[in-house]
């Protein structure tokens, strides 16, 4: 059960984890919140505004706990610990979570400490983009932003000419940080611009051209 294991996650912060703010002498602490009472949704959790504010509020501590963390190295593990979930724990299962965790240990290769390999990674976050759900692949765009590869804007690029609002922006955001440079991105906006009608998103492709 979730909440028997919250204590848990919490002496393994307070001792291991105790990253503090710049501000503030205050610990970081994440808490798993209980989630025994969406159980009887049978997964469908997203169905549920309730279950939601949980599942992102967790999310949220998490890239606090990284945004504010001193040690990297130390947050990097306590991911790669919720990434094994050997505990079994319901919420690492589910895609926005998974997704998000993705999104954080991408990030380790930055501090030449990537414990998971980056193409368990971007294949994940890949399978994930084929959900019917929006928020599981809005999730898995922005993870593919730090743990994909150039050849992944095609895939990307498929998703912009949906021109559904916010994951055709988000791709676009994700192809620039792929292809990094100008003289990759422009060339690619200028291809893709003909295709593109809505006349916001072709602002945003204009703005890279």
């Amino acid at each position: 059960m979730i909440k028997l294991n919250t204590s848990l996650l919490l002496l393994v912060l307070l001792f291991s984890f105790g990253a503090r703010t710049e501000d503030s002498n205050e610990r970081l602490v994440v808490q798993i919140p209980d989630l025994s009472f969406c159980l009887n949704k049978k997964g469908h959790y997203y169905d549920s505004d309730e279950c939601l504010k949980l599942i992102y509020g967790f999310n949220n501590d998490l890239n606090h706990y990284w945004g504010n963390s001193d040690d990297k190295k130390d947050a990097i593990i306590l991911f790669h610990e919720m990434w094994e979930n050997k505990f079994n724990e319901e919420i690492y299962t589910l895609p926005i979570v998974k997704l998000n965790l993705v999104y954080l240990l991408g990030q380790a290769k930055w501090f030449d400490y990537d414990v998971v390999p980056n193409d368990e990674l971007r294949t994940y976050a890949l399978l994930q983009l084929a959900s019917q759900d929006l928020m599981t692949v809005s999730a898995a765009i922005s993870a593919l932003s730090i743990v994909g590869e150039a050849q992944d804007t095609d895939i990307l690029r498929e998703i912009v000419l949906t021109e559904r609002k916010g994951v055709s922006e988000k791709s676009l955001s994700a192809i620039v940080m792929l292809l990094k440079h100008h003289n990759k991105v422009s060339p690619f906006m200028v291809e893709l611009l003909p295709h593109i009608k809505r006349g916001s998103l072709r602002t945003i492709i204009k703005s890279y051209i």
